[in-house]
């Protein structure tokens, strides 16, 4: 009976972290280019040995992983909004200088005249940030990632990406930290004027966290029985013998 009060313990536990994907999902499901993350359970875990020579079913596994399929390209006409179709991430300098990548296409100019995303991090080209003059006209970002102000060429803007996708990628506040280093995407593929949105579906989310509650109150019930059945033993074994 106390292992079925551990194993129902474990299972809320679990349920509660997959609650916190659920509501981190819906939470960044209008955030330009967020990748949502997929919490998966294996349903069918396998038996352990136990100290008694018999065996036990072994609790079942969670994993969380970043699902980094495309969202849908929404069209701004701003001029330096820039949505990736296809492979890649742009390269964002983040705090201390260390480098991040994301999808999120939404960029303006700051003070300096440096294209920055919406958190202020300066977008980086092949040979640093993104700085224009705006006395040369309006910033043109061309398919293939150049650069250029009217006849004036300023380099290119460089997609990388990575060998073993999620796997090489941890989410932070801004985008990812890269686990290794990235290669450089041949033929990128931008379109000015445009964002990708988050591949989150607020539906499936919705769905989602009804079966989280569904399964937090069984377990949650399983528990109280089970607290329940011990406590009736206690009684029971506890009871002086009668006469």
């Amino acid at each position: 009976m106390l292992e079925g009060i551990y194993n129902n313990a474990a299972n809320l536990n679990m349920i509660e972290r997959w609650q916190a994907s659920i509501s981190q999902n819906l939470a960044n499901s209008q955030a330009a280019g967020f990748k949502r993350t997929q919490f998966s359970v294996n349903a069918e875990p396998a038996s352990k040995a136990n100290a008694g020579g018999g065996s036990v079913a072994s609790q079942p596994k969670s994993q969380e992983r970043i699902d980094l399929s495309p969202g849908a390209i929404r069209r701004t006409d701003k001029n330096t909004d820039v949505a990736i179709d296809g492979p890649g991430f742009f390269q964002i300098q983040g705090a201390n200088g260390r480098m991040l990548y994301s999808r999120n296409g939404e960029f303006h100019f700051n003070t300096e005249n440096t294209l920055v995303n919406t958190g202020g991090q300066a977008l980086m080209g092949e040979g640093g940030p993104v700085v224009v003059d705006p006395d040369k006209g309006p910033l043109t970002i061309s398919g293939n990632g150049t650069l250029s102000q009217g006849d004036n060429t300023l380099g290119k803007l460089p997609l990388y990406d990575f060998p073993k996708g999620e796997a090489d990628l941890t989410q932070v506040a801004g985008g990812f930290l890269a686990k290794v280093s990235p290669t450089l995407v041949e033929k990128p593929s931008l379109v000015q004027g445009a964002v990708e949105n988050s591949n989150v579906s607020p539906v499936s989310e919705m769905i989602n966290l009804i079966m989280v509650s569904n399964a937090y109150q069984s377990s949650q019930k399983l528990m109280s029985s089970h607290d329940t059945l011990i406590g009736q033993a206690i009684q029971t074994l506890g009871a002086p013998p009668t006469a």
